[in-house]
């Protein structure tokens, strides 16, 4: 029974949380990007010497804004600042209300500019994190009784999160239907960085603890950190103008392959469903389609229904969708991401393959598997 509230409650998540937000965020059709410049006023973040680490974000996100501007007009570009200022006092109120901003302004993609520091000063390149809830250790700790978070500064910790309240259920819905599309904008960007010469280290997530503004935003969003402040060639890259200059146009031409391909996926799924789109009509009626139908990578099949947060799925626990399918005993099929098209859904096959060597990409309508 328990299991079975618990999907109820995921379910209802996400209805409430990512339906309701993508139908309000459809009724404009200009698209909208949220770029944070990380840190300011009060907060330096990373500091080499006399270089802050506020004022590298700033100058990258305020060349991405201006480049924007030329690179796709239509499309709408705030800044969480666009001076060296804080946003309050306190840091996680701070990191809070850029969230906050991104989630009123019914943002399409939030990008936060960071640089990175380490005591091994050998390690240098850009690298993009997004959000992971769940794990084998995290799921482990025991589970606080209040219906609030403790973040620290920039962090929220994980271990300190109620598992059974709202808030947690909402993130967890939230990534389960971001966290492909994330890793999606950050293999873009890191295709990006790497054709202008700039070592690229992945996609990466926090564990014991998240960043603040990822477990807040309801919109798809990563923290790009561009270099190393803390190995001397990185940091000769990301604070020269010619550096400042290339990654910032790394981070424009993603942020712009992303947003065309947000039309092709809503065109194409309005084509399939057969309906005449209007210009007017288009954005609400194939942003519902593609909650309804599309494709997704099955990890495994069982015979019962299984909690999402079982073990088996490894690190996709608590990031996995059941759909129905087939008449045998494995009719319970546990998948992961939802994508418009099977060779969208074929890029990410790779990665999933190295803990399910068997997963292989499928076509769903509702919450039933229909095709290979």
């Amino acid at each position: 029974m328990r299991n079975i509230v618990g999907s109820m409650l995921l379910a209802l998540a996400l209805l409430c949380g990512t339906n309701v937000h993508a139908a309000q965020n459809v009724a404009s059709p200009k698209k909208v990007v949220y770029i944070d410049p990380g840190h300011g006023g009060r907060r330096p973040g990373a500091v080499a010497g006399k270089i802050l680490e506020k004022d590298i974000n700033l100058k990258i996100s305020l060349l991405v804004k201006e480049l924007l501007g030329d690179k796709m007009p239509e499309l709408a570009v705030y800044l969480a600042r666009e001076a060296d200022i804080d946003l309050h006092a306190d840091g996680g109120v701070d990191n809070y209300s850029r969230a906050k901003q991104a989630n009123e302004l019914k943002a399409d993609l939030y990008v936060s500019i960071h640089a990175n520091a380490l005591a091994n000063k050998s390690m240098r390149g850009a690298e993009v994190v997004v959000l992971q809830l769940g794990g084998e250790k995290l799921e482990e700790e025991n589970r606080e009784k209040a219906l609030r978070f403790v973040d620290e500064d920039e962090y929220v910790h994980i271990s300190k999160i109620d598992k059974n309240s709202l808030g947690y259920i909402n993130a967890l819905a939230r990534q389960a239907y971001n966290d492909p599309i994330n890793r999606m904008f950050g293999g873009i960007l890191g295709r990006e960085f790497e054709e202008r010469g700039h070592k690229f280290l992945g996609v990466k997530t926090n564990q014991e603890r998240v960043l603040t503004v990822l477990f807040n935003i309801e919109c798809p969003g990563v923290v790009v950190e561009v270099g190393y402040m803390s190995n001397e060639q990185d940091l000769k890259y990301i604070t020269s103008e010619k550096g400042q200059q290339e990654l910032a146009d790394a981070i424009a031409d993603a942020i712009v392959e992303y947003m065309s391909m947000l039309d092709r996926m809503r065109g194409s799924v309005a084509e399939d469903s057969g309906d005449v789109v209007t210009e007017e009509s288009a954005p609400q009626a194939n942003e519902d389609a593609m909650l309804a139908s599309g494709y997704t990578i099955q990890l495994l099949s069982s015979t019962r229904e299984l909690d999402i947060n079982d073990s088996q799925f490894k690190q996709y626990r608590g990031r996995v969708m059941l759909k129905m399918g087939g008449s045998g005993n494995y009719r319970y099929k546990y998948c992961y991401g939802s994508y418009p098209s099977s060779s969208a859904a074929s890029a990410d096959l790779q990665e999933v393959r190295k803990s399910f060597k068997d997963a292989y990409v499928v076509r769903y309508e509702g919450g039933n598997i229909k095709s290979k």
